[in-house]
């Protein structure tokens, strides 16, 4: 189920609290109008509340689909009478992650596009121009007997190395990547992982505000809200953090990288009040969403160029110097033979 559905189901869903509507009633109703995988998800959440089936049954049957963190803010809000505004909140971390995921999809499609094309073309060159070209060569000898065997080779056995040479390049990308993690393609700021750590983040914090506000405990919110970002370095962290809280300690673990922000962890670790705690998260999340607008402006705009230029233009300058080189070497040689006559 994509993201856009599930924001399509809890956006119906968020109409009809805010409406005071029974929900296992407007969901079945609010199934014949969305779309897709939401009303299938509307109408079987709406059948089994109809049933008198409670909220944590009808969780339990697509533990999948309600992550722990989705299932402790909503089971809070139907306690407190809150869920209207629980739901908004998670509308809000929804949309984030729909919008990172377009951010991510449009910056990198187009130049693998530009790549994909220019292997095809390279490939269907020793496809369709490689025997008219080795005919021209043997008749007029204009080729070395050494590249013209090259070339038959080549256009011979196509189907062998043509799906062999993007698997070798991405074997090879994805082992500078372990050998040098730190190496970049792109400056900090047009990182994709970058990008995706500060959404990480900003839902981490988002979550973990929204669990403390309805009244979820410390210990129980860290791990849901971690688990809700994606990140397994925030979950390993925060989950460490609940352990030491637990055990009553005071000082911080070392800090891990990308795990919970330094100020967040010390003002955990030091038993700050709520009302102060909330307030240096939301600072926090302002202070991470203005950064995350900037970074994400820059990306629409220069990353696809740079990926394009960093992965497309190198395979179009070899396609040009391994296909149109050697006509450019024939014309010359026959240029050269009529010359001589």
């Amino acid at each position: 189920m994509s993201v856009d559905e599930l924001i399509a189901f809890n956006e119906e869903l968020l109409l009809l609290a805010q409406a005071g509507m029974p929900l296992e009633e407007g969901l079945l109703r609010a199934a014949r109008q969305l779309p897709g995988n939401a009303a299938r998800l509307a109408e079987a959440v709406g059948q089994h509340l109809a049933e008198g089936q409670s909220w944590q049954e009808v969780f339990d049957r697509a533990p999948h689909l309600f992550p722990p963190a989705y299932r402790a803010l909503v089971e809070t809000g139907l306690r407190t009478g809150r869920l209207a505004a629980v739901l908004s909140h998670w509308l809000d971390v929804l949309r984030l992650m729909a919008r990172l995921q377009r951010t991510l999809s449009v910056a990198v499609v187009y130049p693998i596009l530009v790549a994909l094309l220019s292997y095809i073309l390279f490939v269907a060159s020793f496809v369709v121009l490689a025997p008219p070209m080795v005919t021209l060569a043997h008749d007029f000898q204009l080729l070395p007997e050494s590249v013209v065997a090259t070339i038959e080779r080549m256009a011979a056995t196509w189907y062998y190395w043509a799906p062999s040479v993007p698997v070798v390049l991405a074997l090879a990308a994805y082992g500078v990547r372990r050998v040098w993690p730190s190496a970049r393609l792109v400056p900090v700021w047009l990182s994709l992982q970058q990008t995706t750590r500060l959404g990480q983040e900003i839902v981490f914090l988002k979550v973990l505000a929204q669990l403390l506000t309805t009244g979820t405990t410390l210990l129980e919110a860290l791990p849901l809200a971690a688990s809700a970002s994606g990140s397994r370095a925030l979950q390993q962290d925060a989950q460490a953090m609940a352990e030491r809280l637990q055990r009553g300690e005071t000082q911080p673990a070392p800090p891990i990288r990308n795990g919970v922000p330094i100020s967040i962890r010390l003002a955990l670790m030091q038993g700050l009040r709520l009302p102060q705690l909330l307030h240096l998260i939301n600072h926090r999340v302002d202070e991470q969403l203005a950064l995350l607008e900037w970074q994400v402006g820059y990306q629409t705009r220069l990353l696809p160029l740079m990926l394009t230029l960093i992965i497309g233009m190198p395979c179009v300058v070899v396609y040009a110097l391994l296909v149109l080189g050697p006509w450019y070497w024939v014309l010359g040689r026959v240029a050269a033979n009529v010359a001589t006559r």
